[in-house]
């Protein structure tokens, strides 16, 4: 499988803490059938200004460390960009990495609000000529009660990966309800792991696919776990896979949408 986002990097963000923490989420990841990994640390202006060239020194001493260690595993560098109208001059700036050098960036949104101004930061992103890759809308309280607003990002040119942990149920039920609405309407095009370390938030992308194979069956679970990621790692286009608004999804899919607010308040880290 392929893992397009990671905090694997030590001492860099919330995730890996150190390289034995790191060596041992490489480990894993192995041992849940990762072959390849592209490490994405925080970028946030202000909080983790994980810029570039930082990225870079990080995972090449990582990359080193994986192989004196004889971990199988072939790791690539990337970023999370937390949503940010500056993120097409930044990536044209090389301030922030894309992933693995391609075309594609990872764009995270916050746990709640602010996703209004994401339209025109896709749009200006697509017309600098990248693409990107929304990093787990399910866990965005809005976009989980109102799913269609993902549709219309997909509409305008990005692409989304759900977590691993929201379909086994990490993140609580109303991130897994997302997920999984959001899955069976074709609006996943990834799945990831977002793994931080190797016990609260560790990888689960095996048990996942297992439950995505389920829902939508074997050739488009490769897709999701596989095909797409490959794209990315080698700046091919992702073939999107046909996506569907959700009909009457107030009252279908989420049929009390302050119900479903409360629980994400309680939910959310």
């Amino acid at each position: 499988m392929i893992d397009i986002h990671c905090h694997v990097i030590p001492g860099i963000d919330d995730g890996a803490q150190n390289m034995k923490t790191a060596l041992n989420m490489l480990r894993a990841a192995a041992a849940d059938g990762v072959a390849h990994m592209i490490a994405t640390p925080h970028y946030i202006r202000g909080s983790f200004d994980n810029d570039s060239s930082l990225v870079q020194s990080r995972y090449r001493t990582l990359v080193e460390s994986a192989a004196e260690a004889g971990i199988d595993i072939c790791i690539y560098p990337g970023s999370e960009v937390f949503i940010n109208y500056a993120i097409p001059q930044w990536i044209e700036d090389g301030v922030v990495c894309t992933l693995n050098h391609s075309s594609y960036v990872l764009l995270e949104l916050p746990i709640t609000g602010q996703i209004e101004y994401a339209k025109d930061t896709i749009f200006e992103l697509k017309l600098k000529g990248y693409t990107p890759i929304i990093a787990h809308p399910e866990r965005n309280e809005e976009l989980a009660v109102q799913p269609n607003r993902l549709h219309e990002f997909i509409e305008r040119g990005a692409l989304a990966q759900v977590n691993a942990g929201s379909l086994t149920g990490l993140y609580g039920r109303a991130a897994k309800q997302a997920a999984l609405t959001f899955l069976r309407h074709g609006m996943v095009h990834f799945i990831a792991s977002d793994a931080h370390d190797c016990r609260n938030r560790a990888f689960g992308l095996s048990e996942s696919r297992g439950i995505v194979e389920r829902e939508i069956g074997k050739d488009m679970a490769r897709q999701l776990y596989e095909t797409n990621g490959y794209d990315v790692l080698h700046d091919k286009r992702v073939v999107s896979v046909c996506h569907k608004r959700v009909n009457n999804s107030r009252s279908f899919i989420f049929p009390a949408v302050q119900r479903w607010t409360k629980l994400f308040k309680r939910e959310k880290r």
